[in-house]
């Protein structure tokens, strides 16, 4: 399976039989720094790279699948500088919110300039545009 950073995928294990008496699995990623995977299945793509996603019964049976996950670089708008260069005049208000909607800065956009925000997708708001930004 190949991601671009920033995504999501959420993997199922089918447990056979339909009648086992323990399906439950649980889940490891071989590499956190090229992704993560929840106690759900849900295989987050952090940085470019290769890792395996393992699914393994809980119920002492010893069966295992894996998953091999590639992360390839997300795509790149080439001359910035930086994301928020010339977005504002730096007395404007903005707003940063991650891709869930949740806000992680609101305030003065010359405020960004020393914020620190994690690597990732974000959506900036000013008076005038709203943009997708990505962070490295």
């Amino acid at each position: 399976m190949e991601l671009t950073e920033g995504e999501t995928m959420q993997l199922t294990a089918a447990v056979t039989p339909d009648n086992a008496t323990d399906s439950r699995v649980s889940w490891a990623v071989s590499d956190a720094h090229v992704a993560t995977v929840s106690e759900s299945g849900l295989i987050e793509a952090l940085a470019e790279g290769s890792a395996v996603v393992t699914a393994s019964a809980i119920d002492g049976s010893g069966v295992v699948a894996e998953c091999r996950v590639k992360v390839v670089a997300a795509p790149v708008v080439s001359g910035i500088r930086s994301p928020w260069d010339g977005m504002t005049d730096g007395a404007e208000t903005v707003t940063v919110s991650d891709l869930a909607g949740r806000i992680v800065y609101s305030g003065r956009a010359d405020g960004l300039k020393g914020a620190s925000l994690p690597h990732g997708y974000y959506i900036v708001a000013t008076p005038r545009r709203v943009v997708k930004v990505l962070i490295r």
